[in-house]
């Protein structure tokens, strides 16, 4: 049977695109997401902020995710607290964002999601890569 340690770099590769899908499926729900946080129907001038509003979340998101995957080919592969940090990150973002899909929660929530499970992740790894490429810092 495997290790565990054997286990954690591709279990942080699946979960980190299972998040990463999740995140890009927001766009086929985003109206229903706007709807749900008004009252009355919005104006189409408010649609569109609205739609700016969530494509800039899944942006950063997205962005987000990029330099967690950068980090896991580049700089920090073998380091297993890190890797056990994103897959517990990644794990609770891709069930809440598919929590965020399925309940059709109101748009503002997706800020909410992206700085709890995303930001973190990335500032981890952006420190990670700026210690070890910039600095020259060997980190272990």
């Amino acid at each position: 049977m495997a290790k565990l340690i054997d286990q954690l770099i591709p279990a942080r590769f699946l979960l980190t695109i299972g998040h990463f899908i999740a995140l890009m499926m927001v766009i086929y729900t985003r109206e229903e997401n706007i709807y749900a946080a008004y009252d009355n129907n919005p104006s189409s001038s408010v649609m569109d902020g609205d739609k700016r509003t969530m494509n800039d979340a899944i942006i950063v998101g997205a962005v987000c995710l990029g330099c967690d995957m950068w980090g896991l080919f580049q700089s920090s592969l073998f380091m297993n607290k890190v890797n056990m940090l994103q897959i517990i990150f990644h794990f609770m973002g891709g069930v809440a964002v598919s929590t965020f899909i399925q309940n059709q929660w109101p748009y503002p929530y997706l800020w909410v999601l992206v700085a709890l499970f995303n930001v973190p992740t990335a500032l981890v790894e952006f420190s990670i890569i700026m210690a070890v490429n910039c600095f020259g810092i060997v980190i272990i």
